[in-house]
């Protein structure tokens, strides 16, 4: 799909504004858990993220869900 926005339509989505959200849900809901063999006490990662274009048209609009045990957050606020 980003393949064909890029040579069709000249969209480079990485490139555009996009706001994205990410947290942890407890419990997820049925459909998620079932889809990610997840127990009722497991937590699942929910993404969240909307990318617009310069003129304020939706492009792209992403909710995803991750076990919690394939996510990893890493903060580097290093300075050189």
């Amino acid at each position: 799909m980003y393949r064909r926005l890029r040579e069709d339509h000249g969209l480079f989505l990485s490139r555009e504004a996009s706001h994205e959200v990410t947290r942890i849900v407890m419990p997820a809901d049925g459909e998620v858990r079932s889809a990610l063999s997840l127990a009722e006490a497991e937590p699942c990662v929910r993404k969240e993220r909307c990318t617009t274009l310069p003129d304020g048209t939706v492009a792209e609009y992403v909710v995803m869900h991750r076990r919690w045990d394939y996510f990893e957050l890493t903060i580097d606020e290093s300075f050189h």
